[in-house]
This record gives C-alpha cells, sequence and structure tokens, in this order.
C-alpha cells in the first residue's frame, strides 16, 4: 500500500460523513491508473445526494452500473467470492455505499486476508462485521459435552495475517443462534493485540465459551475497548450449551456468574443478549 493512499484512507475515515475526502482518494485513484474506481467513488458519492428512485439518482445508477462492469473483471476473483449474500446473489454494487464495501456485509477472516492485500486495500473498514466460513463444517453442539478446545493453548498465536487491523473500532461477530467463536474462527483475530483502537466488540450473535471470556480480561489487552455485547443463557429456556455463559445464578454457575461480575467491572459497558 502506498504510504499516501494511506493518509488519505485514514482522512476519510477520520470524517465518514464527509465526501470530500473520498472525492480526494478518488482523484489519487485516477492518477495511478485506477480509473474505474475512482469514477466509482465519484459517481457513488454524487448518487447518495439524491433521493433514492429519484431520476437523478436513477441516472447516476444507470452509469454506476456501467463502471461496475469493469470493476467486476478488475476485482475478480473478490466479486465472485462467495458473500453469504441472501438467494445465492452476487456481490455488485448495490454492496457498497460511496464507493467503500458496506460495512454490515460478513467477511470471512479468509476474506479480510485476501483482499486486503490484493484489490481492496481499504480493508478492514473501522467497522468490520465476520461472519463463517460457507465451507466450515456445521459444529454441533452436544448439550453434555465440556468444551473441548484442541487448539485452546495454541489459538493465541495462530494470529491470521490481515494487514491494518488497527483500523477497527467497531467489530461485530455475525452468526447463527448456535454458532460459536471456535467454529467461526475468530478468535485469534478477536484476540489480535492489532485490535488496539476497538472500542465495540458485538459477540452478542454468537456463543462465547467461558475460557474466552477469561482471556477478555487478560491485562493488556483491549486497552480502548468500552463496549461489549455478550450472549448468555437462560436455562429455563435452554440448556447452558458446553460451558457458554448462563443467565442462570446458582451453585453450578457461581464462578459463570463471578465472570459476569468481573467483565462489568472491566468494561464500561456490558451489553448481555438472553439467548437463544
Amino acid at each position: 500500500m502506498h504510504p499516501d493512499a494511506d493518509a488519505l484512507l485514514d482522512a476519510i475515515f477520520d470524517a465518514p460523513d464527509d465526501d470530500t475526502p473520498r472525492l480526494v482518494y478518488a482523484d489519487w485513484l485516477q492518477e495511478h491508473g485506477q480509473e474505474a474506481h475512482a469514477q466509482f467513488i465519484r459517481l457513488q458519492c454524487a448518487a447518495a445526494r439524491y433521493p433514492l428512485w429519484s431520476d437523478e439518482a436513477n441516472r447516476l445508477w444507470e452509469e454506476i452500473g456501467r463502471v461496475w462492469t469493469r470493476l467486476d473483471e478488475e476485482w475478480w476473483p473478490a466479486t465472485r467470492d462467495d458473500w453469504n449474500l441472501s438467494n445465492g446473489a452476487r456481490l455488485d454494487a448495490t454492496h457498497f455505499h460511496r464507493g467503500f464495501l458496506g460495512n454490515r456485509l460478513g467477511l470471512t477472516c479468509d476474506q479480510l486476508a485476501r483482499y486486503g492485500e490484493t484489490c481492496w486495500p481499504w480493508l478492514p473498514l473501522p467497522e468490520t462485521t465476520l461472519s463463517s466460513d460457507p465451507e466450515d463444517e456445521y459444529y454441533e453442539w452436544d448439550e453434555d459435552e465440556e468444551p473441548q478446545f484442541a487448539d485452546h493453548e495454541s489459538d493465541e498465536g495462530a494470529e491470521p495475517h490481515i494487514p491494518r487491523l488497527f483500523r477497527i473500532q467497531r467489530l461485530h461477530v455475525r452468526g447463527n443462534k448456535w454458532e460459536h467463536l471456535r467454529r467461526l474462527g475468530c478468535w485469534p483475530l478477536v484476540a489480535s493485540p492489532q485490535l488496539a483502537n476497538l472500542e465495540v466488540l458485538d459477540l452478542g450473535a454468537v456463543n462465547l465459551p467461558s475460557v474466552y471470556a477469561e482471556r477478555m480480561l487478560a491485562p493488556g489487552r483491549f486497552p480502548r475497548l468500552r463496549e461489549v455485547r455478550l450472549r448468555v443463557f437462560d436455562p429455563k429456556r435452554h440448556p447452558n450449551p458446553a460451558g457458554c455463559l448462563t443467565a442462570d445464578v446458582d451453585t453450578s454457575a457461581l464462578h459463570l456468574a463471578e465472570l459476569r461480575r468481573r467483565l462489568e467491572a472491566r468494561f464500561e459497558k456490558v451489553v448481555w443478549r438472553v439467548g437463544p
């Protein structure tokens, strides 16, 4: 990545509602041979100023579609990857906002690594959503199973090579109601010391084993983290799955209740989502 481009991207992320830094970056892209991407940013910024479906917005989106046809080829294979879109849809220009990938579109760790190095040097965004790899095998919980972490001692050092993790300020981990951080393969990234600027960590959509919750409290981890969203389980609605945080406070769950207390003492705001 060119240092001038890094500085321009920092300016965009520091003023996300201002089009000026984006247009300056578009000029830089054009000067460096990336005319289609430059035009894409300009057109999407222009379209965002008009009401959706207005005549001017429709005209601009027709132009955006023509430019996207060129980018679809330039950014291959990123645009042909499996993005877990509904109805088997492919990634297209509507998944971008003012020239950048929408922050609610879930990326796997592998996608962040591959495309941040190749076609999208602006990844990851300050607000990033992680999702499971569609090729992963589904992990079935056994309600009587004790949590078995084969990589439980080694996964701290298995951090994926993803450049510029320091950009992430708000990280959401998305999964279905039974997905687990270990199955998603997200813990090495969530635990990365490069997440030094993380302010919000949303794990409310996945199961958080107590062993990982303990690690969140390690000294020096998450120096700027102020808000955490976590899932807990109400045993009256469903048995506690394999050591995950539970909403019940009884003799068998005293250590989990104490863990919850420590989390609330450590972080400014802890939001508990009762699941499933």
